[in-house]
């Protein structure tokens, strides 16, 4: 039997030829756009990828190199900007550190990515960690001490003059040591108009030296890894201004305890020395370390916290220091107070000094947020 094919059964096919290849070229063309599309949102993703690495690295910044001079010194709604570039070069950063309180901070950074126009902007809240030092007298001190009838030492709690405070806290003890150094005080007049204070005298089996050494299981020599300045020698501090700015990068600027409103009165440095030390008149504020003796010579006011290892030292007239002072006297040799210095107690300047050393982390809860 003999089947005929027709001509138009020829055409079909033809024409389900042609569908089926219409069908496979959309569907790889569809593929291929899919694809493309793919592509570019991993590109897109990559890109944002390197901006928000780059904002996080920029508002983490001030947190892993945190400057005491430029940071601590800023008054309230002041502003520093920074910039950079992360290392492998994908993408860089510009932000802008703002002190919104005495212990708060805020960071954002808008992060971009080097080969787009990708960016993100990131903020994160600090709080100002300050020194965790908290003296409990007027003078902290182990050993034989000796005070001549002309000074005074006083735990009554009064700010520095001119300073703008909040209201003076207790008062302290005038004198505190350990009680088996209660014989070797020295008072050369009677106690009340010498050594002021609740009580004039606190014996206290803290006073030793691992105690007046460490603080917060931070020894006293590790606080020269955030000292502004490391000195030696003989020194007379005094304020450096060039125009309306401090210029802190001086060894001998201490800031200026007398001029509140002037450029250095916000500066209040960690000064850290080594060895022995002995300061001839001036006057600073902030943090005094001494690892070796301290010699105190005459005209010299200091408004913050002394700490020193060794022993103390003072002489000539003149000497204003208020804040606190805290003597460890590791070698348990004799410190002496003498002419008509005044050793005042102020909370207030205790504080501005802890503030001034402190050092800054990222706040716990609700730190990180998007910025836009």
């Amino acid at each position: 039997m003999i089947i005929e094919k027709r001509g138009d059964e020829r055409g079909a096919a033809l024409v389900l030829v042609l569908v089926a290849l219409t069908i496979v070229a959309g569907l790889a063309g569809a593929a291929f756009l899919t694809a493309l599309a793919q592509e570019r949102a991993g590109r897109s993703y990559l890109d944002h990828l390197h901006a928000f690495a780059a904002a996080e690295a920029g508002v983490y910044r001030p947190v892993w190199s945190w400057d005491t001079k430029a940071y601590n010194t800023l008054p309230i709604d002041g502003a520093t900007p920074f910039e950079g570039r992360l290392a492998d070069g994908t993408g860089s950063y510009r932000g802008t550190l703002r002190r919104l309180s005495q212990l708060l901070f805020v960071v954002t950074a808008e992060g971009s990515d080097e080969g787009s126009q990708a960016q993100v902007r990131l903020g994160l809240l600090l709080r100002l960690g300050p020194l965790p030092i908290h003296p409990a007298a007027a003078l902290t001190v182990r050993g034989a001490v000796s005070i001549d009838d002309a000074s005074l030492v006083t735990g009554r709690d009064r700010p520095p003059p001119g300073w703008d405070c909040q209201p003076p806290e207790s008062d302290v003890p005038a004198l505190r040591i350990h009680p088996q150094d209660s014989a070797a005080v020295t008072v050369s007049c009677p106690t009340p108009p010498c050594l002021i204070g609740d009580p004039p005298i606190l014996l206290d089996d803290l006073v030793t030296l691992p105690n007046l050494t460490t603080f917060a299981g931070m020894e006293l020599t590790a606080l020269q890894q955030l000292a502004n300045h490391s000195i030696s020698g003989s020194v007379s501090p005094l304020p450096r201004s060039r125009g309306a700015t401090c210029v802190t990068a001086v060894a001998d600027n201490w800031g200026d305890p007398y001029g509140i409103e002037g450029s250095c009165g916000d500066y209040r440095p960690l000064i850290y020395a080594a060895g022995d030390l002995e300061v001839r008149g001036g006057r600073g504020q902030g943090t005094l370390v001494v690892a070796g003796d301290l010699t105190i010579g005459g005209g010299f006011a200091f408004s913050g916290l002394v700490l020193v290892r060794g022993t103390l030292a003072i002489g000539g007239t003149g000497n204003q220091l208020m804040g606190a002072l805290i003597v460890a006297n590791a070698d348990l040799g004799r410190n002496s107070i003498a002419g008509g210095t005044m050793i005042e107690y102020s909370s207030c300047a205790v504080r501005r000094a802890q503030i001034g050393a402190g050092t800054a982390a990222v706040v716990r809860h609700h730190s990180w947020f998007h910025a836009y």
